[in-house]
């Protein structure tokens, strides 16, 4: 029973992705037309930057409702990408730990539109195997009042996250707390 239950919990969170977006709009990331970058403060008053240029995503919308959303954007993070000196470092046991933890994923569910451009996606960023809700502040290419079903669409992302929730604790002198990520997408419809 269960195992049983372990094989039917992935497949009903499957089923329930869809359910939330009801009708809505559908696309998927196009990794050709995206980025996904975070910056950290280093020694004060340098900064150090990781490129992740390998993920898969999708999202959904809703016309009738602003605040249903679905998107879901996950990282492999074994083809992080940055200068030779911290590679092996953030992908080490001190930070990323790339060896038990080969992905990083974002599944935000609850948007609330803050212009007529932007918003703020709620939801639960994994790292590590630790989840904390944060948000993304998002900027869409256009109007939301004027998207339209069946187009392209443009957004840029951004979140402050604190590492150490996520188990990131080491250097604490010389990495800051505050990693800033970037997220730079074309969605296409799926």
């Amino acid at each position: 029973m269960k195992h049983m239950r372990r094989l039917l919990l992935p497949l009903l969170l499957l089923l329930a992705v869809p359910a939330l977006a009801g009708d809505g709009w559908r696309y998927t990331l196009d990794p050709a037309g995206s980025d996904v970058t975070a910056r950290v403060r280093f020694l004060g008053f340098a900064s150090k930057s990781v490129r992740f240029p390998a993920f898969a995503g999708q999202a959904s919308l809703s016309p009738e409702s602003s605040d249903a959303v679905t998107l879901d954007v996950t990282l492999d993070l074994t083809r992080m990408e940055t200068d030779s000196l911290t590679r092996g470092q953030l992908r080490g046991p001190a930070f990323f730990d790339v060896k038990r933890y080969p992905t990083m994923h974002f599944a935000g569910r609850k948007m609330l539109l803050t212009g007529d451009r932007t918003a703020d996606v709620t939801g639960a960023l994994t790292a590590r195997g630790v989840t904390h809700d944060e948000v993304l502040h998002v900027t869409f290419d256009r109007a939301i009042a004027e998207m339209q079903p069946g187009q392209p669409l443009g957004l840029t992302g951004r979140m402050s996250v604190d590492r150490r929730r996520y188990g990131m604790t080491a250097m604490a002198v010389l990495v800051g707390t505050q990693v800033d990520v970037t997220i730079r997408t074309r969605m296409v419809p799926a």
